[in-house]
């Protein structure tokens, strides 16, 4: 809309300016006494106004209009031609530049041009009083393609960008220049199957959980078992070091520095201690109370005494700790982690001497092996459990699991797996043996690829244990005894045991040894080499029907608290669900074993091996199936809370229902649950609900508050150029509130999210969104312009707006700022010193290298200039227009200037030639003063060498008589005469792009206020909470006038 409905006119001393100045003086003032009311302006206007405008202007302007087939004559009634405001701003605007009546025409008197302007201004000062707070029309709006995207990025936490990667069309612009105007938002066939595409695109990017569901950028599953792999990782990360290791060292540290705090602190020192040393307060604790336990304990008491005896340095303490690791724990905890991928993984080899279970072993050469434990003693039992090969090529074999071998062994020994002589309960995969007898396991008939199978060669072990009904002063050593041919003797294994080479343990009553074990198991409980499995899948050399196993026990209990140990569970939760390693295993288990069945001897064997894992592997699936199942009612209704969200308000039952009617539908037609979520959740970002921002007219003749949610949506669209957030949503019934828009308001200023403003209405209102795919540089003049200094020059404007929202800087900086937000291209480019690295930074004091502030943008400068040269003209337009002031639109038949200058002349000379054409002169006497002072930048932005410049190349004279020079004067210029102006149009611009609209004659206070408040030294809070406390932005006109 024509600035002159907004603002007071100004000339700047050009032909008719100073026959005005009465003229503008009565313009500018108050004319409540002058004009009468209505009633006196309609009369007025009937007897003088009206034919004054056929005089003067009837002759271009009339039944058959030559100009712009605009007809004044027409307008019988003052309240015909206030019907059309923009037209009363046209007359007003060519009668105060001189510009109309043409000056071959017959000109008004003085004392006519007083009399018109002062009705006019009459008319519309009663006319912005009557619709003040007006919120106006304001179209349907679908969403732009940012605030799509933005929309799509919060919703999802993915920033997928839909319509650059199904390239929709691009926005228009509207109102005032921006792209979140209806009526610039056409919606056309080819439009609504993108949003459908791009609907399904997200849809197909949605990973179900056990509890709801969440996006990827990946539309893969393999991709999103990576993800949710990369989660636990990185919770492992945060609490275990790269080898799984507890962070002892840390803490062992803390309780040395802060003993005396921690001593006479209690649990709240501990807390505190733990947060300012970014430590665990749960494994802190845990080793506070052991270091001050006054129970004795063989193994912790010398460590005690060297940790009182430590002032800060924790090295002898963990010398003491380690040294004690090495003789209770056996082998790489870590490489075990990754080489036994089989069955299961074992558990850490406990070097004890005395316990209530051992593992015992013998190697096999042939199935032959005999079962030992001596000496006898009367009313004691043995029990043998999970008899089982191990070793060699293949995978751990529990011969109770498999059918073949388990009749085959109860065949041979005579006893049975699970069944007990006295009919005590034990363990289904355990033989039980009285202590003295032998029990020889002959498995020599088998099959022969069976027996290969058992000898590769292989270790028999077994799990030895007393049975809880022997008596506590029972013990014995156990032997398992692989040898060949019948018989065999046990005097040599007794005496290598007697002597120390073979590894035997005593076995004594599980009470007796649980007191006897205790210091052992309250040292690896505190102090486990590591507390889990850090690579919990296998190597890249190896293969594993499992790919991911847990084992992190010692985390969950020394380093978790109880968030701590349901978040670890969730993860391993959604891991196995979302990959769905059952149904893989599942898969590929009945690859393998139809692969070996096949009638040979190396294929009998792995079948053999292989086939222990069936009921596992079936057990997993159907368990992973009935999570699925369970999972489904979950899925449904965090879709309903999205589309809430999506929305941007509560959904009534019915909406429930259609959701869940469509959902339904599917899987009645014989839809699985996934495919038929996903068309459901496609059907919610396909509905206008989420396309449109629908709000509803208010009902009555007068206009009213929008809903608490529809402000909020006004609300987040203006800041972030997207939905709501969780919070804003939360407030959003209170929202109306003074208080809560301002705390609101506030803190959105200070979220990363004002990116949206700042590209869309900060980069946009320069003139420079769209820089990085329009940018008319020649490529062949300017190889250097690559395309890493395009994307920088394209993205330092909105890096500037970024700084001053965020961090609420005054607005005049926008033109008036001594600082740019660069990176290290950018300070190349701009010959700024000091600048490393690709990160964007703050650098202040730059005028001095012509920067600072929408002046020195790069991208401003190269696009206003011609593809192989600079262009005064085009530049000095752009100021022009940033100053509020309307150009008229090029004369036919004008030349243009040539795209390189002729040999001798520069492009000012070109460009003063240029001007003295008559047709021109009224527009370049404007225009080129402020484009001349840009002399000194080339076509890229940079500054030019003092060398490339003719003396006065860069300064200028205005239409107004002030002379600038270069850079420096023109920033100063407009700092000091023009800064009111520019204010006013960036007040302008800034409520157009609030409230989605041109503006009209009914935002003429809202628009003073906000240049007032910019004038008054405004930070970006102050000027945006006077907008959004407004009328126009809080109400909505009702709707029998709604499109009006």
């Amino acid at each position: 809309m024509n600035q002159l409905l907004l603002r007071p006119i100004v000339l700047r001393g050009i032909g008719a300016g100073l026959a005005l100045i009465p003229a503008l003086l009565a313009y500018l003032t108050p004319t409540a006494g002058s004009a009468g009311g209505a009633d006196d302006l309609a009369q007025s206007y009937a007897k003088q106004i009206r034919p004054l405008l056929v005089k003067t202007c009837g002759k271009c302007h009339g039944k058959t209009p030559k100009d712009n087939d605009l007809d004044l004559t027409s307008f019988g009634t003052a309240k015909a031609i206030l019907a059309k405001p923009k037209v009363l701003a046209d007359v007003v605007e060519r009668l105060s530049a001189g510009d109309m009546p043409p000056k071959e025409a017959s000109q008004p008197s003085k004392a006519e041009r007083e009399q018109l302007l002062g009705w006019i201004k009459a008319a519309l000062d009663a006319e912005a009083a009557a619709r003040a707070g007006d919120p106006g029309a304001v179209t349907l709006r679908r969403l732009s393609n940012a605030e799509y995207d933005n929309a799509i990025r919060d919703l999802t936490g993915v920033d997928m960008r839909p319509t650059r990667a199904r390239e929709f069309p691009a926005d228009s612009v509207g109102g005032e220049g921006f792209a979140n105007v209806g009526e610039a938002m056409p919606v056309t066939p080819g439009l609504v199957e993108r949003y459908h595409q791009a609907a399904r695109d997200v849809a197909a990017r949605a990973v179900l959980l056990p509890k709801g569901f969440r996006f990827s950028p990946s539309p893969d599953r393999p991709t999103w078992a990576e993800e949710a792999l990369k989660s636990l990782r990185s919770f492992h990360a945060r609490h275990a070091g790269p080898k799984g290791e507890p962070p002892l060292a840390a803490h062992l540290t803390a309780t040395l520095r802060h003993r005396d705090k921690l001593t006479s602190g209690g649990p709240a020192a501990i807390a505190a201690v733990a947060a300012e040393e970014k430590l665990n307060a749960t494994y802190l604790a845990a080793l506070w109370a052991r270091l001050n336990g006054k129970t004795a304990s063989p193994l912790l008491d010398p460590i005690r005494e060297k940790w009182r005896a430590a002032t800060t340095d924790p090295a002898p303490v963990l010398a003491a700790i380690k040294a004690t690791q090495d003789q209770l724990f056996l082998g790489n905890y870590s490489k075990n982690a990754v080489i036994a991928v089989g069955n299961g993984f074992p558990a850490w080899e406990d070097l004890r001497r005395m316990v209530a279970r051992e593992r015992v072993e013998g190697a096999a050469r042939e199935p032959l092996f005999r079962l030992v434990a001596l000496p006898a003693q009367p009313d004691t039992f043995v029990v043998w459990d999970r008899l089982r090969l191990e070793g060699g090529d293949g995978p751990t074999l529990v011969l109770a699991e498999h059918p073949e071998l388990r009749v085959a062994v109860e065949a041979a020994s005579g006893l049975k797996f699970g069944h007990h002589p006295k009919d005590r309960p034990v363990p289904k995969s355990a033989l039980v043996t009285a202590a003295g007898a032998e029990v020889v396991i002959d498995l020599r008939k088998l099959p022969a690829p069976l027996q290969k199978a058992l000898t590769l060669p292989r270790f028999l072990r077994a799990d030895v244990s007393l049975d809880d009904g022997s008596p506590e002063t029972a013990a014995f050593q156990a032997f398992l005894i692989a040898a060949t041919g019948g018989g065999g003797n046990l005097a040599e294994p007794v005496a290598k045991a007697i002597a120390g080479d073979l590894r035997v343990a005593q076995i004594v009553h599980s009470r007796v040894a649980a007191e006897r074990a205790r210091p052992a198991a309250e040292f690896r409980s505190l102090f486990p080499p590591a507390v889990l499995f850090e690579p919990i899948i296998p190597r890249d050399a190896q293969g594993s029907v499992f790919l991911y196993h847990r084992a992190d026990e010692p985390l969950r209990r020394l380093l978790l608290d109880e968030a701590g140990r349901a978040e670890i569970d969730r993860l391993w939760s959604e891991l196995e669900f979302v990959s769905e390693q059952a149904f893989a295993t599942s898969i590929m288990y009945k690859e393998i074993v139809q692969y070996y069945r096949k009638p040979n001897d190396g294929a009998r064997i792995m079948f053999f091996y292989i086939q222990m894992f069936d009921e596992q592997i079936k057990r997993e699936e159907n368990a992973l199936r009935a999570a699925q199942v369970a999972a489904e009612p979950g899925h449904l209704e965090a879709l309903f809370a999205f589309a809430a969200r999506a929305w941007r308000r509560p959904l009534a039952a019915d909406e429930r229902k259609a959701i869940l009617a469509s959902y339904h539908a599917d899987r009645k037609d014989g839809i699985n649950h996934d495919p038929a979520f996903r068309a459901a959740l496609a059907r919610v970002l396909s509905s206008p609900w989420f396309l449109y921002r629908v709000e509803q007219p208010a009902p009555g003749p007068r206009w009213r508050p929008v809903s608490g949610d529809e402000l909020a949506t006004r609300l987040s669209f203006l800041l972030w150029e997207s939905v709501p957030d969780d919070e804003l949503r939360a407030k959003a019934a209170t929202l109306h509130k003074p208080a809560v828009m301002e705390q609101q308001l506030r803190r959105m200023l200070k979220d990363v999210r004002m990116r949206g403003m700042a590209e869309e209405f900060g980069a946009r209102w320069v003139g420079v969104r769209d820089f990085a795919a329009n940018h008319g540089r020649s490529l062949k003049h300017f190889p250097e312009f690559t395309p890493a200094l395009r994307d920088a020059l394209a993205e330092e404007p909105v890096r500037f707006f970024e700084d001053l929202l965020v961090n609420d800087r005054p607005v005049a900086d926008v033109f008036a700022s001594d600082a740019v937000v660069i990176n290290d291209i950018l300070a190349k480019h701009y010959g700024i010193p000091g600048v490393k690295g690709p990160e964007w930074r703050r650098v202040e004091k730059v005028a001095a290298h012509g920067r600072g502030g929408m002046l020195g943008f790069g991208a401003v400068l190269a696009k206003h200039a011609a593809a192989a040269r600079t262009s005064p003209v085009k530049r000095g337009a752009w100021v022009v227009q940033m100053l509020g002031e309307r150009l008229p639109k090029v004369p036919p038949n004008v030349p243009p200037l040539p795209e390189t200058p002729p040999a001798g002349l520069s492009v000012r000379e070109i460009t003063e030639r240029h001007r003295k054409d008559s047709n021109c002169a009224g527009c370049h006497i404007r225009i080129d003063p402020f484009g001349m002072t840009l002399e000194q930048f080339d076509a890229l932005g940079r500054l030019r060498p003092a060398k490339d410049l003719k003396p006065g190349d860069a300064k200028a004279t205005t239409r107004d008589g002030v002379e600038i020079d270069g850079f420096a004067g023109l920033r100063n210029y407009i700092a000091g005469p023009r800064r009111d102006d520019l204010l006013r149009s960036l007040a302008q611009k800034l409520v157009g792009y609030s409230l989605g609209r041109s503006v009209q004659l009914s935002d003429r206070k809202l628009i003073e206020e906000v240049t007032k408040t910019m004038a008054d030294g405004g930070r970006w809070s102050d000027v945006m909470l006077v907008i959004v406390r407004s009328e126009q932005f809080r109400c909505i006109r009702p709707a029998a006038s709604a499109s009006n």
